[in-house]
C-alpha cells in the first residue's frame, strides 16, 4: 500500500474521486498477474508512473472540457492504445526503436517535467489569488524549502 500511495499515483482529487489508491491498486494487482502470466517476466513491477499520472490527468481534463464521463473515455483510450500496441507487435515494429535516439527520450523528460512543475505551480497561484498573504508566503516558504531539499538531495 506504501509503494502505491506515494507522489506517483492518481489522487483522488485529481479525478473527483473517480480513480484513487484502491482503484489504482486493484488495477494494478489484475493488470500485474495478467502480465506476468503471459511476458514471462514475473519480477517486473507494474505500478503508475509519473508519466501515467499526468496522462490521467490530462485524460479527465479532457474528458471535463467535452463534458463526456471519464471512466468510459478512459476505458476507450486503453483499448484503442491496445489495438495499436497490438499492430506494432503484429509489423514487427519493435526493430525501428534503434532510430530513436537519446534526444526524443529528453524531449519526453522535459515535458513530463514541464507537466509536473505546472502540477507543483497550480496550488501556489490558486493561494496567492485566493489566500491572504500570510498563507501565500507560508506556502511558498514550504514549496522552495521542499525543493531545496530535493536538490541538495539530488546533488549528494
Amino acid at each position: 500500500f506504501g509503494a502505491v500511495n506515494n507522489d506517483n499515483t492518481i489522487l483522488p482529487g485529481d479525478t473527483k474521486g473517480q480513480i484513487g489508491v484502491l482503484e489504482t491498486l486493484i488495477g494494478q494487482s489484475i493488470c500485474g498477474v495478467i502480465f506476468h502470466m503471459f511476458a514471462g517476466q514475473p519480477l517486473v513491477i507494474v505500478r503508475t508512473t509519473g508519466p501515467l499520472a499526468a496522462f490521467i490527468n490530462v485524460l479527465f481534463s479532457w474528458s471535463e472540457s467535452l463534458e463526456i464521463e471519464f471512466l468510459p473515455f478512459y476505458c476507450w483510450t486503453g483499448l484503442w492504445t491496445c489495438l495499436f500496441l497490438l499492430i506494432v507487435v503484429a509489423l514487427d515494429a519493435c526493430v525501428y526503436i534503434k532510430y530513436v535516439g537519446a534526444f526524443t527520450e529528453e524531449i519526453f523528460a522535459l515535458l513530463i517535467a514541464g507537466i509536473f512543475v505546472q502540477e507543483f505551480l497550480k496550488p501556489l497561484i490558486d493561494v496567492a489569488k485566493n489566500g491572504s498573504t500570510d498563507t501565500f508566503l507560508l506556502s511558498f516558504l514550504l514549496a522552495l524549502c521542499t525543493f531545496l531539499v530535493a536538490y541538495v538531495l539530488v546533488e549528494f
